[in-house]
């Protein structure tokens, strides 16, 4: 049995299942067949890296380039469903499309943490203290990604509600 005095390994094991997890939406989501492929290799290639950066620095550290890496994966596909969301308008208002939310709180909390994790490898990696600043922010990220998930769901229960309605 494995023993850890800390809770970093589960970090290690969460990163995949988020990649696979977003894989599973974003292919859910995404109309272009293409697109859909590219996101196969993309998730891959996000669980390769990650797996190889947590065999690299270990599973007793926290793993920030391995966030880095799905938050790069995030943030493009994020930035994909906007693209189409663009591409093939809707007469409704862009605050009632689900996508919109989705991608909208993925963009910015995502965004946020690449560049926070990235600072946080550079600032373990010289062994220098971390900001206090750095968890607030991370809070803050967290809570306008969850206000934006639970805004999509409302947005499209109630589009659902309309559809049963008619």
């Amino acid at each position: 049995v494995w023993q850890f005095e800390n809770n970093l390994p589960l970090y290690h094991i969460l990163i995949p299942f988020q990649a696979v997890f977003y894989y599973l939406i974003f292919r859910s989501v995404i109309r272009n067949p293409k697109a859909k492929k590219v996101a196969l290799f993309l998730v891959l290639l996000t669980l390769l890296t990650s797996l190889g950066l947590s065999f690299q620095y270990g599973l007793n550290t926290f793993p920030s380039l391995n966030l880095s890496v799905l938050s790069l994966y995030i943030i493009g596909f994020s930035l994909h469903l906007f693209y189409q969301l663009v591409q093939n308008p809707s007469e409704q208002s862009l605050f009632r499309l689900p996508d919109f939310w989705f991608a909208l709180g993925n963009l910015i909390f995502f965004a946020g943490a690449f560049m926070i994790f990235t600072l946080l490898q550079i600032l373990i990696i010289n062994d220098l203290n971390r900001p206090q600043y750095i968890y607030d922010v991370i809070l803050v990220l967290n809570y306008f990604l969850y206000t934006s998930y639970v805004v999509s769901i409302y947005v499209c229960t109630r589009k659902l509600e309309v559809i049963d309605g008619q």
